[in-house]
C-alpha cells in the first residue's frame, strides 16, 4: 500500500509517540549497544578462530597484541535476538555493537529489558555525499602520451614518482588493498580488471548494505576507483597498484527511496565499521575509503566542525583502531572547499589517518577540495594527490577523467600499498610518517595543501637506503637528530671532501667543503643543521670521483 506524504509523517510521527525517547530515522533499523563478551566461545589465546593467518601475521610482525576488541560478538546474544524476531543487519565487535532490523516496534520494549543490551539507539538521519566531483566525467580525447607503458595515467603516477616504485618491483604483489566503496558495478566485465580476474587477485567481495553477496550490480563509483588503483592495461592505463589483491566491500547505500531521495542514514557509518572489521579479519594492509558524512537531514542532529576534532564520530574512531590494529587507512579529505562547511569530513578527521586532498593537472589546490585544520588544530589534509582531471576507466571500459577527491585518494592509497611491499619490516605508522614527509610542503604545512604532494621515491629511499644506487658507504648518526648530525665515511683516496644536503623535493639547500685524511675512515661533524626544517634530507658526499649517499630525518 502507498502512503501519501502526510500519511508517511503521520506513521512516523505515531512511531516516534510510541518509542518516547526513541526516534525512528532509519526505517525500522537500531543500535544495540552490548554489556560485555562474557562466556563467549572464542579465546584471544586462539586467534586463529577470528582472524586469519595473515591478519595474525600482520600483527605479530608488528608487535600489536590482541585484545577483547578483536573477540567477536557473542554468538549467544545474537542467536537470542534472532529468536525474538529481530533482523541482524551488521555487528562490530571493536565497539560490541549491533545493528537491528524490524518493523515491530513493540520488540524494543523488551529489548531494553534484556540484560546484556546497555543502551539502543536510532542511527540518526544524516546526509552523505560521495567524495567526487561529479559534474566532471568525461571522454578524452586522443593525446599525446608521456610514457608508452602507462598510457593516459602517467601524469598522476609519475607526479608521485610512482613509476620508481613499479621499476623497483614494487607494483603491490602480496600487498592486501581493501576499498570501502558505494558498489562496483559491472568490475566483473572491466577491462581494467582483467589481469586481476586472470590471476585470482580479487580475493572477496561482501555487500554489507543488502547482504546479497555481490557487488556488481550496485552503484560504479567504487569501480571507477579500483580502476585508478588496479587497473591493468598496458601502453594503454595503468593503476598505481596494478598487481596488488583487492577485497572489495559496500558500505553505502546509493540507492533512493520511494520518494527519489538518496536513501542518507548513519546505519551507513555502521556498515562501514562492520567492513573495515571485516577487511582487519581477513588480513588487509591499506583500506582506501571515500565516504564522508558531515550534514545530516535533520539539522538538530548534524554533524558540526567542532565535531572533527577525531574522537566525536564513530566512523573517526573506527579509522583510529584500524590503524591501532596494523592497517593504514586512507580517505578522501571531501569536496566541500567551495561551499558552506569548507572543512573535511568524518572519517577524514581522524587522527592516524592519511587523509588525502585533490590537486589539479598543474598541481595547483582543486577549487572544491575540503580544507583543513580538524577543530582541535591538527594539519588537515595529510597531503594531495591529482583528483581534478583524474583518469580512471568507466563500467563501458574507456578511459575518461573525473574529478573529486575520491579520486585523489585511490591514487595514494595504490602507491601506499607499493611502498609497504618496498619496505615491508616497517610498520603501518612509519610508513605513513614517510608518506607525510616526503611531501613538499612537510617544512610549511598549511590547510589547504597540509604536507603537500608526496614523493614515493624519496618516501622508500627514506624507509629502505639501501636501494639507493650509490658507490661506498656513508652513516649518519644519530638518525633521527635534531640538533647535530655526525657523519662517518668510507676509506677515500683524495683529501677533500663535499657534503651537500637536499630536502625531500631534491632542491640543495647547502653544501660545505671538508679536508680529510687520506684512506682512512673519517666521521665529519656537520654544523648549524639544528635551523634546517623537519623533514626527510638526502646527503650527497663526493670526493673526486667518488659519490656515498644517506638519508636522515630531521625532527
Amino acid at each position: 500500500m502507498k502512503l501519501s506524504i502526510l500519511g508517511f509523517l503521520i506513521y512516523l510521527i505515531n512511531i516516534t509517540a510510541s518509542l518516547g525517547q526513541v526516534q525512528e530515522t532509519a526505517p525500522g533499523t537500531y543500535i544495540l549497544f552490548l554489556t560485555d563478551k562474557n562466556n563467549t566461545s572464542y579465546k584471544l589465546a586462539n586467534p586463529a578462530q577470528f582472524l586469519s593467518s595473515k591478519a595474525i601475521e600482520r600483527r605479530t610482525r608488528q608487535q600489536i597484541p590482541l585484545d577483547s576488541t578483536d573477540l567477536p560478538v557473542n554468538k549467544n546474544y545474537l542467536d537470542s535476538l534472532v529468536k525474538m524476531g529481530l533482523t541482524i543487519h551488521n555487528v562490530s565487535r571493536w565497539f560490541n555493537t549491533i545493528t537491528i532490523k524490524t518493523g515491530d516496534t513493540s520488540l524494543l520494549e523488551k529489548l531494553n529489558k534484556i540484560s546484556f543490551v546497555q543502551k539502543i539507539e536510532p542511527p540518526q538521519t544524516f546526509k552523505v555525499r560521495l567524495n567526487n566531483y561529479t559534474e566532471s566525467l568525461n571522454l578524452l580525447s586522443n593525446e599525446e602520451y608521456d610514457s608508452v607503458f602507462y598510457g593516459q595515467s602517467y601524469n598522476q603516477i609519475h607526479v608521485h614518482e610512482g613509476d620508481y616504485l613499479h621499476a623497483k618491483g614494487f607494483r603491490g604483489e602480496g600487498v592486501l588493498l581493501a576499498i570501502i566503496d558505494a558498489g562496483f558495478n559491472n568490475y566483473q566485465g572491466m577491462t581494467a580488471f582483467q589481469s586481476a580476474h586472470d590471476e585470482n587477485r580479487i580475493l572477496g567481495v561482501k555487500d554489507f548494505v543488502d547482504h546479497d553477496g555481490e557487488v556488481n550490480n550496485d552503484h560504479s563509483h567504487g569501480a571507477n576507483v579500483f580502476s585508478i588503483i588496479g587497473g591493468d592495461m598496458p601502453n594503454m592505463f595503468q593503476g598505481t597498484a596494478p598487481k596488488a589483491n583487492f577485497l572489495l566491500l559496500r558500505s553505502e547505500d546509493a540507492t533512493n527511496d520511494v520518494f527519489g531521495n538518496q536513501n542518507e542514514y548513519l546505519v551507513e557509518e555502521d556498515n562501514w565499521i562492520s567492513a573495515i572489521e571485516y577487511a582487519d579479519s581477513i588480513g588487509t594492509d591499506v583500506i582506501n575509503t571515500s565516504l564522508g558524512y558531515s550534514i545530516f537531514n535533520n539539522p538538530s542532529q548534524n554533524h558540526t566542525y567542532a565535531d572533527m576534532n577525531g574522537h566525536s564520530t564513530r566512523i573517526s574512531l573506527a579509522a583510529d583502531k584500524a590503524i591501532a590494529k596494523g592497517m593504514i587507512v586512507v580517505v578522501s579529505a571531501g569536496n566541500e572547499g567551495d561551499g558552506s562547511w569548507k572543512y573535511i569530513s568524518a572519517p577524514a578527521d581522524a587522527f592516524n589517518v592519511l587523509t588525502v586532498g585533490a590537486v589539479n593537472t598543474n598541481l595547483a589546490r582543486a577549487f572544491f577540495s575540503s580544507m583543513g585544520p580538524t577543530f582541535d588544530g591538527r594539519v588537515k589534509p595529510d597531503i594531495m594527490a591529482i583528483g581534478q582531471g583524474t583518469k580512471l576507466q568507466n563500467i563501458y571500459s574507456q578511459i575518461v577523467q573525473g574529478s573529486g577527491t575520491s579520486f585523489a585518494a585511490p591514487v595514494i592509497a595504490g602507491l601506499t600499498a607499493c611502498l609497504w611491499q618496498g619496505a615491508p619490516n616497517k610498520t603501518n605508522r612509519e610508513i605513513i610518517a614517510a608518506i607525510r614527509q616526503s611531501g613538499d610542503n612537510f617544512a610549511t604545512p598549511d590547510n589547504f595543501y597540509g604536507y603537500g604532494i608526496p614523493n614515493f621515491k624519496n618516501a622508500l629511499l627514506a624507509l629502505n637506503p639501501d636501494l639507493y644506487e650509490h658507490k661506498g658507504k656513508l652513516m649518519a648518526f644519530p638518525n633521527p637528530f635534531t640538533t647535530q648530525l655526525t657523519l662517518q665515511h668510507e676509506a677515500l683516496e683524495e683529501n677533500k671532501i663535499t657534503i651537500e644536503l637536499y630536502n625531500a623535493t631534491g632542491r640543495k639547500i647547502s653544501s660545505q667543503e671538508f679536508t680529510i685524511e687520506p684512506n682512512r675512515v673519517g666521521e665529519i661533524e656537520l654544523t648549524n643543521v639544528s635551523a634546517l626544517h623537519r623533514g626527510i634530507l638526502f646527503i650527497r658526499a663526493i670526493s673526486g670521483n667518488k659519490i656515498l649517499t644517506t638519508t636522515v630525518l630531521k625532527l
